[in-house]
């Protein structure tokens, strides 16, 4: 059995799982605080992870921002891994650590297949009314406003549950994510119609 592996790099810590690639039944896991700000210390610590654990079949990668390039799941290729490169401005926060990720990953498992998923995806069918800020259009087109909304992973996980727990979604949901970033999304039917968070869309 080789596994799949789950990466998620934050702006404070990096968090990974060992899922069978069969069952998906969780193997192993854990979360580690950086241990330095710097980009090459941080690709150098997960390195160091990534090399202690078992082959991978594939490792998927957690994204904060896809912008209007990247709307679904893509596999990661030399021209996407240019793409995603030139969306870290949008978000260095986050962008920027998960590029170590993604860097490391491909370095430690050069034969896996490597996923990046997009937090921003969720929030794809937000309409373009729920998507604009109420701002001049002559702004808005100028410096690309847009709200794209985060979080999305947080949000999906909780409509899930709240399948699971009463056998059925309410046409209408108001989900919270409370934690180092906060956000509010409403949703309708199970899909983003309306939420707080947004960001400049291009990279002009």
């Amino acid at each position: 059995m080789i596994p799949i592996l789950i990466v998620n790099t934050g702006s404070s810590t990096f968090k990974w799982a060992m899922f069978s690639d069969e069952d998906r039944h969780y193997i192993d896991g854990g979360t580690e605080e950086w241990s330095a700000e710097d980009a090459l210390t941080r690709k150098t610590q997960i390195e160091e992870r990534l090399r202690a654990l078992p082959p991978c079949r594939a490792v998927g990668h957690r994204v904060v921002h896809g912008s209007t390039v990247f709307r679904q799941s893509v596999v990661i290729d030399d021209e996407t891994r240019r793409e995603l490169e030139l969306l870290v401005p949008l978000d260095s926060l986050h962008m920027r650590p998960a590029m170590v990720g993604i860097d490391a990953a491909l370095a430690a498992f050069p034969n896996a297949r490597q996923i990046a998923a997009f937090d921003t995806a969720f929030h794809s069918t937000l309409s373009e009314a729920a998507a604009g800020y109420a701002l001049p259009a002559e702004w808005t087109q100028k410096w690309g406003l847009q709200r794209f909304g985060f979080h999305g992973f947080s949000i999906a996980w909780s409509i899930d549950w709240v399948r699971q727990k009463y056998g059925q979604l309410p046409a209408r949901v108001i989900v919270a994510h409370l934690g180092s970033g906060c956000s509010v999304t409403a949703l309708q039917d199970g899909k983003s119609a309306d939420t707080t968070m947004g960001s400049r869309r291009s990279r002009a």
